[in-house]
């Protein structure tokens, strides 16, 4: 299939020729690949590292970590990376869920902020943001499959936030 990057359209219809699981994989091995370039691309810092935007790093980096531990132990034998969700999986509303609707989408955000603005080169800067778009995308996408598994799916979405919490 083509090299270039690929519209929601383009996206929809590999279904001709992938699988939503085959998909999902894609945006998964993506949004690893876009992790990656934020942490190890190679490139000159646009800042340097202070005391104070370490210790903001490493809070980021922190709070990722506990969120995403709490995000895994909840949903159990139902966590996967695809954002197809596993068959017998239920809809997880408590714990994380109860606050963001893709708390581990938080904590990737989260990890990737933190490591961005820490390395604070053009590339993981511009990799972050591309991560933000993915996850996005991933998200609307998972939660198509979602709404169609689960009725009671559009009323947790209209109460509680994708991403960060209404403070």
């Amino acid at each position: 299939y083509s090299t270039t990057l690929l519209g929601w359209k383009e996206f929809r219809d590999l279904e001709v020729e992938m699988s939503d699981r085959g998909r999902g994989r894609l945006l998964v091995g993506a949004q690893f690949l876009l992790l990656g370039l934020i942490g190890f691309a190679p490139g000159d810092r646009l800042w340097r590292g202070s005391g104070w935007l370490i210790a903001l790093s490493a809070l980021l980096l922190f709070f990722s970590a506990i969120v995403v531990a709490f995000s895994f132990a909840h949903l159990g034998p139902a966590l996967t990376a695809n954002p197809v969700p596993k068959v017998d999986a239920p809809l997880q509303t408590g714990g994380a869920y109860s606050y963001v609707r893709h708390p581990i989408y938080t904590s990737v955000l989260t990890f990737g902020f933190g490591v961005a603005i820490y390395r604070g080169t053009p590339i993981g800067l511009f990799a972050f943001l591309a991560l933000v778009l993915l996850l996005n995308f991933k998200a609307r996408w998972e939660e198509k499959f979602l709404s169609a598994k689960h009725p009671g799916y559009s009323s947790y979405a209209n109460r509680v936030p994708r991403f960060f919490p209404n403070l």
